[in-house]
Parts: structure tokens; sequence; C-alpha cells
């Protein structure tokens, strides 16, 4: 008896005919664009959201959501890449602001974004701390400051990066990192038990 045949693979698409495909709204096109974006956007969720991040796999839904409907309007002058990174920090930050309002009751007992250099459980506990004091500081910055701190200081983007996701001037991004790094330094140093070596480790 001969064994049944394989399922046939997904194919794999360029990005022009992956976003062709999306403004068709060809369901394998969808599948094809989540499967290849969707941990990329929950990295970039779960970092812009904090270890409060109860709500990563609703966010993380809502992007897709919001891209699928939006794509059409996508004209190609930045990577697929870059635009769903835009879409995520949208979302995010409207999840927060529900979270600021007290729209969603979430914990503080979240996972956390994933820490590097971990490579002890004592080092990688420090680490985690770490990241919970510099997030429950970033809690009391501006959006706009919390964001390009997050950007710049956590997923390491430069200037014009965050100014190409965020879509606001370059000079305007360096005054706003000026500012929040500033802020969150200074609170940094007079919040007790706060370790600011380690947290610049974990970030």
């Amino acid at each position: 008896m001969n064994p049944a045949p394989a399922p046939p693979q997904p194919v794999a698409l360029d990005e022009a005919a992956l976003i062709e495909g999306c403004r068709r709204r060809e369901r394998a096109a969808q599948a094809e664009l989540y499967r290849q974006h969707r941990p990329f956007v929950a990295r970039v969720a779960q970092r812009l959201l904090g270890p409060r991040s109860d709500g990563l796999e609703d966010v993380v839904q809502e992007v897709f959501i919001t891209a699928m409907g939006a794509i059409e309007g996508f004209r190609g002058d930045a990577r697929l890449s870059t635009w769903l990174y835009r879409v995520t920090v949208n979302v995010s930050l409207q999840w927060v602001a529900r979270r600021r309002r007290g729209d969603d009751q979430l914990s503080g007992d979240g996972e956390l974004p994933a820490l590097p250099d971990a490579r002890t459980p004592q080092r990688h506990a420090e680490g985690r701390e770490a990241m919970r004091a510099v997030y429950r500081i970033l809690d009391t910055l501006t959006p706009p400051k919390r964001l390009v701190f997050i950007l710049s200081e956590i997923e390491q983007l430069d200037p014009r990066e965050i100014a190409a996701v965020t879509g606001v001037p370059v000079a305007t991004v360096r005054t706003r990192l000026h500012y929040a790094r500033r802020e969150f330094f200074d609170k940094a140093a007079r919040t007790a038990a706060f370790d600011p070596p380690s947290v610049a480790r974990a970030a």
C-alpha cells in the first residue's frame, strides 16, 4: 500500500505578490502575510506594551485586522515590514492609552519582553526585575516620549528609523528622545532599589 501523499506546502510569495494578493483579499496571501510577520509583530508589540502584556494576542490580531483593511492604501514607498511596524506601533499605543484610562483591567504580572544575555538563572532574574523597573518608569512618561525611548533604547532603532516608523521629522525624534532620556534617568535616580547599571544592561 502506497503511503498517502504529503499535503502541499505553502508557496512563499515575494513581497509584491504578497501585497497584491492581500489587496485582492486572497486568503492564501493573507495567511502567508500572517505567517511571515507574526513573530516580528508580536515581539514589537510586547516591547511596546511592557510587562503588563496580557492583551498581547488581542493586539497582534488587531494589528493584522488593521493591516488587512488598510493595505490598499499601502503605496510601497517603504518596505512592508516598515509599514507593519508603523501599524503595530499605532495599535499598541492605542492599547496603552486604553489601559491608562482604565478601560482594560490588566495585571502587572504579564510576560516580559525577551532579555538578552541571561547567561545564568540569577542573571536572568535580575534582568527581568530590572526590565520591570524600566517599564514602571516608562509608564510615567508621556506617550511620545515613551515611544521614542522604547524604539531607541530597547528596539535599538536610530533616529532616522524611528522617524520612518512614527512619521515625525528626525529633528522631532531627537528632541523627544533627549527629553525622554533625561526624564527617565532623573526618575531612575530617585527610585528606591533601582539599579541603573543593571537596567542599562537589560535594556
